[in-house]
């Protein structure tokens, strides 16, 4: 049984599950203004799901990404990415990330 890191709510964990499914996180990648940008967005409930701390540690987990040069959040779970990688490798590449944080996030 895992523990419920500081500031996730464990119903919103329990509803939402173990491992992720991407369907249930509105996780999109849009292009941005500018050629390279990105605008990365993913269901507002991320937080609550992952806790804190994990959540906070989201845009330098998603800037080690190869081609990726640089992560802004906007909002809670909206973000500026600038890459080099093609739209669908970068959403791919964001979502393995987000699932390495939830694996952490639900270690015992």
């Amino acid at each position: 049984m895992t523990s419920t890191p500081e500031g996730a709510d464990a119903g919103i964990r329990a509803d939402l599950g173990y491992p992720p499914k991407k369907d249930d996180w509105y996780f999109e990648v849009l292009p941005g203004d500018a050629e390279g940008t990105y605008r990365f967005t993913m269901f507002e409930g991320a937080e609550s799901y992952l806790g804190a701390e994990i959540f906070d540690s989201l845009p330098e987990r998603f800037s080690t990404i190869p081609g990726v040069s640089e992560v802004e959040q906007e909002d809670r779970e909206s973000y500026l990415v600038d890459s080099t990688l093609p739209q669908p490798e970068l959403e791919a590449k964001l979502w393995t990330v987000f699932q390495a944080a939830a694996s952490d996030a639900f270690a015992p």
